[in-house]
């Protein structure tokens, strides 16, 4: 049997004592030529040695530290001032040339996405923009 098929197979707990003492392995059986036939078998260790290591897993994992963005929304949207040719377009039309360091145009693009994630002021936008994927 190929490794595919064998992952196919549902895998049960079996307790075997050996010596006085129950040890855990995975096990998984097939059918094969009539006969069920072990066709995996992993050693687990003792039920200690098992919690032992979940114990460790969840020390990991409580130190693990994950940030995430919005991205979706943000991806799909800031592709359609560019289709536009809106940051131009405004700037064109605009006597002021930078707020922020920034062009108006692209100043403007700026607010519109914020706020196309939820409230944001004028103020905040330099806040949400440092929080963002697009920095």
């Amino acid at each position: 049997m190929d490794n595919d098929a064998i992952r196919k197979i549902k895998p049960y707990l079996e307790k075997k004592i050996v010596k006085g003492y129950a040890y855990y392995q995975l096990v998984r059986k097939a059918r094969i030529d009539g006969k069920v036939e072990r066709v995996l078998s992993k050693r687990l260790g003792t039920a200690a040695a098992i919690e032992r290591v979940y114990d460790e897993r969840d020390n990991l994992i409580t130190n693990l530290n994950i940030k995430s963005f919005e991205y979706g929304r943000t991806a799909a949207l800031i592709n359609i001032p560019e289709e536009l040719n809106f940051v131009d377009t405004v700037n064109k039309h605009i006597t002021k040339n930078e707020v922020d360091d920034l062009a108006v145009g692209a100043y403007l693009r700026l607010i519109i996405l914020g706020r196309s994630c939820g409230p944001l002021s004028k103020n905040k936008t330099v806040d949400w923009f440092s929080r963002t994927w697009i920095r």
